[in-house]
């Protein structure tokens, strides 16, 4: 099996190439740190990732702007990858949604059934609580989510202090995460939650 945390070209923007997740292992989130102008090309490259991977995802952010951007680059981008901005189809039925793989959403949106969420500059961890299952008031039935995501641009200080917030909860509910970062044109493994043994 590939290692993958390991780049063929250490010039490209492309993350690490997920594997086929391991459901023994249980979730685990990956946090790619970037300045902002890699945060849409790394969203991108990790929604086709997951779709060859026959996930179900949401891309979750609260920019909706941002979110508009990321629809156009999904279209224009090699390959399109099939998704739906969610605001553009306010009225779509139940079906419609049911049948993307991917959905591009403010919050989470549990009508495609997600196994995979990407958080774009963070994300409520009570949606990915609800998601694992241990939303226990949650109105649907839980679901079960393989992989998570976080891609952010900690410069803004309310994003480094959300994204941090969500690092160390990740670790203090008891799941794993790993966070990449983004430097001189490659992508390096620079910590984990929790630490490796030594």
């Amino acid at each position: 099996m590939n290692d993958p945390l390991t780049m063929n070209d250490p010039q490209t923007t492309t993350p690490p190439p997920e594997e086929e997740a391991d459901a023994a292992s249980g979730m685990f989130m990956r946090f790619y740190r970037c300045d902002k102008f890699l945060l849409v090309p790394t969203v991108v490259a990790l929604v086709r990732q997951a779709l060859k991977l026959r996930m179900t995802l949401n891309v979750v952010g609260e920019d909706s702007e941002l979110l508009r951007q990321l629809d156009t680059a999904l279209w224009v981008s090699r390959g399109f990858m099939p998704h739906v901005l969610v605001s553009d189809q306010p009225s779509g039925s139940p079906d419609f949604f049911a049948q993307q793989p991917a959905l591009l959403t403010t919050s989470l949106d549990r009508r495609n059934a997600p196994t995979g969420i990407i958080g774009v500059n963070g994300f409520p961890f009570e949606d990915v609580h609800a998601l694992m299952g241990n939303d226990k008031t949650a109105a649907h039935d839980p679901l079960a989510l393989q992989k998570g995501f976080v891609v952010f641009d900690p410069t803004p200080p309310e994003i480094a202090t959300r994204c941090r917030g969500l690092w160390v909860r990740v670790g203090r509910e008891g799941y794993r995460a790993v966070l990449h970062e983004h430097r001189e044109g490659k992508w390096i493994e620079t910590a984990h939650n929790p630490p490796l043994s030594s």
